[in-house]
């Protein structure tokens, strides 16, 4: 029997045939760089200088490879004992360093203390670490936090001299709503020496704890070391919230705020360059402009250029996840890309790096070259049913969130989390039917 995975991880029923779509909204499909690891995790990707490589972080370690040939060309210096989970990936063209952040106790000397690591671009070998630092950059300005017992610091980095040279102590009682006040997460704002960073409240409770309430966001000076509050408008009666991330477009045209907030959901506060609010998306926003019934934000992957943002958006009625473009002053989604996972836009090229979270399938998108493309009208065989059960064969392990649909794109049933050996896998299922191909997705 014939296997066909198209995107591997990435379980996604745009691709299964033109009647599986409802669909208004186009589905764009990346093309396929990289089948993905035979185990561990993937935490990041970048474009390699060039543009004609990427670089996932795989098992806290950086890995290059052939957009072309789609050949591993290098592997990195790996970190030892090192977390292969880590949630910032960097590359400074200028200073042919590659970085991110992680636990390790060879460099960090206790687990439960993280750092950043920095790679040579040219040898592969590290040459930095340290300790207590997450590096935060848009390319030409470094920022870190820096938490000494109660204090908190923001502080700016000189990636030449590995030093701090500037920080900004945010004090318990910063003029706001009250109480004592940690920094939550931070955006760069382009062409300047500004961040928009936002702020969590708490009071210290009896029991030596902290109760949260509403997070605040404020525009940060170093020049001045002035604070500036950007009031997030929140309904009446939402108590306690947390900025999941803040995303500024290419020149500064919008800043975004992704919040949670407990009792809501997540909500998206849109500003103008100038810090004015513009407007809000909750989840009952993206179920009107799309096609999918049911849904949540699950998080923006990436700004494109100053007009656009790439979602991650999750589909509670099949279990399904779809990656959208939303037209921000349009305040519409204007297609789905067909992948599942993480990625990056690089300006120079146009292109969004793209890799499958769990082992690492990697995809290119561009941007404006691609065309839509249509859904293949040949369905190659996935799965038999035949005696009362499904047969699959697999070229490899792998673990999915899996549905099982018939060939005209009709939901059969959704099996859930499942883990796939490599070479025949056995799928029961609570109904008779007919004998034939079926496709898993």
């Amino acid at each position: 029997m014939q296997t066909f995975k198209i995107l591997f991880l990435a379980a996604f029923i745009a691709t299964v045939c033109a009647t599986a779509a409802q669909a208004e909204i186009p589905i764009i499909q990346a093309d396929t760089v990289f089948q993905g690891f035979g185990g561990g995790s993937v935490s990041g990707i970048v474009f390699g200088p060039t543009g004609e490589t990427v670089l996932l972080m795989h098992d806290a370690q950086p890995v290059e490879i052939n957009i072309k040939t789609h050949q591993i060309v290098r592997e990195f210096e790996k970190v030892p004992n090192g977390n292969g989970e880590q949630p910032l990936l960097y590359l400074d063209k200028a200073r042919n360093y590659i970085g991110g952040t992680f636990y390790s106790t060879n460099f960090f000397g206790e687990q439960n203390i993280s750092g950043g690591i920095i790679w040579d671009l040219n040898t592969g070998k590290i040459v930095k670490a340290l300790p207590h630092k997450v590096l935060l950059t848009d390319g030409i300005h470094y920022y870190t936090y820096i938490k000494n017992q109660s204090q908190l610091y923001l502080g700016r980095f000189d990636i030449n001299t590995f030093k701090m040279v500037d920080s900004i102590y945010l004090p318990k009682g910063i003029p706001g709503a009250g109480g004592y006040a940690e920094w939550n997460e931070v955006g760069i704002i382009p062409n300047s020496n500004k961040v928009l960073v936002g702020v969590k409240r708490y009071y210290e409770n009896q029991q030596g704890g902290k109760d949260y309430f509403l997070t605040e966001l404020y525009v940060l000076d170093f020049d001045t070391k002035k604070y500036t509050k950007i009031p997030i408008p929140y309904e009446a009666g939402q108590y306690r919230s947390e900025i999941r991330q803040i995303v500024i477009s290419e020149t500064g045209r919008y800043c975004v705020a992704e919040v949670d907030i407990i009792g809501s959901g997540t909500t998206i506060f849109v500003y103008d360059q100038t810090f004015n609010f513009l407007y809000k998306l909750v989840e009952q926003d993206f179920v009107n402009m799309t096609d999918m019934k049911s849904n949540i934000t699950n998080t923006i992957i990436t700004t494109i250029d100053d007009d656009y943002l790439l979602f991650c958006l999750y589909n509670h009625n099949f279990n399904n996840y779809r990656m959208a473009f939303y037209n921000i002053p349009g305040k519409k989604v204007t297609k789905y890309l067909g992948f599942l996972g993480s990625g990056v836009y690089d300006k120079t090229s146009n292109r969004i790096a793209l890799y499958g979270t769990i082992l690492g399938l990697t995809g290119i998108y561009d941007v404006y070259a691609l065309p839509v493309k249509e859904f293949p009208r040949e369905i190659k065989p996935e799965l038999v049913y035949s005696n009362n059960q499904l047969e699959y064969l697999s070229d490899t392990a792998f673990y999915s969130e899996s549905q099982i649909y018939d060939i005209s794109g009709k939901l059969i049933e959704n099996i859930g989390s499942q883990l796939f050996v490599k070479g025949k896998n056995i799928i029961s299922i609570n109904q008779t039917l007919p004998t034939g191909v079926y496709l898993l997705s």
